[in-house]
């Protein structure tokens, strides 16, 4: 194994170790000793062959793992999407750091330590927070393609995952969890979400009054952050964006208006591809109203113990520059210009400003409670831990039913579908019909518009997600009433037990 020198921030370690290195945020907290992944520096680059920006696994004593670092710079893992490469690396951290607890390699591992790492991580030996059938999936989904390739290296023997599992890029087997897909809402009203967001985010007390829950006036807790977390919220159900998408977004690049158009920067939108995006219903206004509330109190208290001096990997934005074709570039203070559509989710985090009120502050519209950018992997969590708090709220309010579960691609989903049920719509009043055809070829303009909102490669993939679900809206329900972006979805959830409304005194 090869000696690897520390990360410069993060954990503490011993003073001997040069700060070379600069370790990759991930979640809420820095990946501690004895396992993490690193971004390794030009210099070390070229001595290890590395492809700038893929992860390095290393052991307990901060070396590198040689079988893992092959594996790392395999055609088959180098092909992999940024986000891919770096959700198998947490994924394997993970695995590896669970085995050295039992003083076995990853080599080593059979089925009875998968068995027990799955109950561990799914809660099912009395874990405080289980993980979820999806994320659960992410491990065999990073585990196959490693064990294929060791099986390939002549490393392993036999992987130790099970045979129910899908083919994976590498010739290996993908782990699905059987409950996956129903771990998560995957559509949910706007009288849902605001229940919801009230509960979760913004800890309203949840009573029920006339046979439905709704959300009392009394806090139960309240956080430095729920403000931004329910913007977060809204602007997600309201554009259908991404995690990546939305939680990577620049001030500057926030429309000033409810339903003007803005440009999404193709460094951070999935295919590469730009593409312009609006908000439909309140996200932006509530965005705004936490950039100059919350946001602006983060800041100045970050401003206030001189936070935002000395910051080494900062780059401090003088000005800006229009280009042709209606593009941007950025101006730092050594006169580099950053073309704003070229800018990725790390470069964004890094960027900072004066322009605004003359003082410094990040260009990031999502901060941390400390003033700094917010990693966009960081709202899973978020999301998991509100889903936990909503959960204990609505039972120990007397609520017996099923929770509402959600995630940011939930909130993408409910966005998408709604935009979709208004579409269809808008083209059967059109077309004279007053219910809607079962030839779907007939709304195939409706599917490529929600295609290119969603950024999806084809109008297949959109057609896959939605035709079944707009089927329910169909042939006996009416389309003389009015289906705007907050009534669609209602409308569809008394023909689609899938698509959550409000939740009732019996579910």
């Amino acid at each position: 194994m090869a000696e690897l020198t520390s990360p410069s921030t993060g954990p503490s370690l011993p003073p001997s170790l040069p700060p070379r290195f600069r370790s990759v945020f991930s979640g809420s907290a820095w990946l501690t000793p004895p396992t993490g992944w690193f971004k390794v520096e030009p210099e070390a680059e070229r001595a290890w062959l590395l492809v700038p920006g893929t992860p390095v696994i290393v052991d307990a004593e901060w070396n590198i793992d040689r079988d893992l670092f092959d594996y790392t710079q395999s055609s088959g893992f180098l092909a992999l999407a940024p986000s891919a490469a770096e959700t198998y690396a947490r994924e394997i951290v993970m695995w590896c750091n669970n085995l050295l607890e039992n003083d076995v390699s990853w080599l080593e591992a059979q089925r009875a330590h998968v068995i027990a790492f799955e109950m561990k991580r799914r809660g099912r030996d009395g874990m405080a927070r289980p993980i979820s059938g999806a994320t659960w999936s992410k491990f065999g989904a990073a585990m196959s393609p490693l064990y294929a390739w060791a099986r390939g290296h002549s490393l392993v023997e036999y992987a130790p995952l099970d045979g129910s599992q899908s083919m994976g890029r590498f010739g290996g087997r993908v782990s699905r969890s059987s409950d996956s897909v129903h771990d998560r809402d995957r559509w949910v009203t706007p009288s849902a979400l605001r229940l919801y967001r009230d509960v979760a985010f913004l800890g309203r007390t949840p009573v029920l009054r006339d046979g439905v829950w709704r959300a009392g006036k009394e806090n139960y807790t309240r956080s430095r952050t729920d403000e931004r977390n329910a913007a977060y919220l809204l602007l997600t159900y309201s554009t259908a964006l991404r995690r990546q998408e939305v939680g990577t977004l620049l001030i500057s690049e926030l429309p000033d208006l409810e339903g003007d158009e803005a440009s999404l920067a193709r460094a951070v939108a999935k295919f590469g591809k730009q593409r312009a995006w609006s908000s439909l219903s309140g996200g932006l206004g509530a965005t705004w109203d936490y950039i100059n509330t919350m946001r602006n109190a983060h800041v100045k208290r970050a401003r206030a113990r001189n936070a935002y001096a000395d910051l080494s990997e900062a780059i401090w934005i003088v000005g800006k520059r229009l280009l042709s074709k209606g593009k941007i570039a950025l101006i730092d203070s050594a006169g580099v210009e950053h073309e704003l559509q070229e800018i990725d989710a790390g470069k964004r985090s890094r960027l900072f400003t004066t322009l605004r009120d003359g003082l410094p502050e990040p260009m990031a519209v999502w901060l941390t409670e400390g003033g700094f950018p917010l990693d966009h992997r960081t709202w899973d969590r978020i999301f998991s831990d509100a889903n936990a708090r909503f959960a204990r709220a609505m039972g120990l309010a007397g609520y017996e039913g099923s929770p509402i579960y959600l995630s940011p691609q939930s909130l993408r989903f409910s966005a998408a579908l709604a935009l979709l049920l208004a579409l269809l719509r808008a083209r059967d009043q059109r077309d004279g019909r007053r219910a809607m055809s079962h030839d779907m070829s007939v709304y195939a303009q409706c599917f490529t518009i929600v295609q290119e909102l969603l950024g999806h490669a084809s109008r297949e993939t959109t057609e896959n997600t939605y035709v079944d679900p707009v089927r329910n809206f169909g042939s006996d329900l009416s389309l003389e009433h009015a289906v705007e972006f907050a009534e669609a979805l209602t409308n569809l959830a008394q023909r689609d037990a899938r698509v959550r409304d409000h939740l009732t005194e019996v579910q």
